[in-house]
């Protein structure tokens, strides 16, 4: 970092465009529907000039119970959604976008909750 402006961005990872995962795992009185996404702000800040693809890469979990429990504790009106595509799908995805990019930006971590 810095980046250039003009630069072809692939955004890769789950929590790159999850308002609710913006706020952490202790976040007990944050607003997820007032978070700016990882993809929301590169986007914001590339403007016009370079671009901004995003590929989620994978799930944050393919195990449903997990997400039911992440919704199930959840207080700000946005749920986790898995996609419900192969995982390959969503990996094969990811490596094209890393394939036509200047740069890749992997967003990972550790979910709410």
């Amino acid at each position: 970092l810095p980046l250039n402006k003009q630069t072809r961005i692939a955004l890769v990872g789950p929590l790159a465009n999850s308002k609710v995962d913006m706020l952490g795992s202790w976040s007990g009185a944050g607003v997820p529907a007032q978070s700016v996404t990882v993809y929301e702000g590169l986007q914001k800040a590339m403007g016009q000039q370079g671009s901004v693809t995003y590929a989620r890469g994978a799930n944050i979990s393919d195990d449903p119970k997990i997400a039911e429990y992440l919704n199930h504790i959840n207080t700000g009106g946005i749920d986790v959604n898995n996609d419900p595509r192969p995982a390959q799908t969503m990996i094969d995805e990811a490596v094209k976008a890393a394939q036509h990019a200047d740069v890749v930006v992997a967003v990972v971590g550790e979910s709410r909750g």
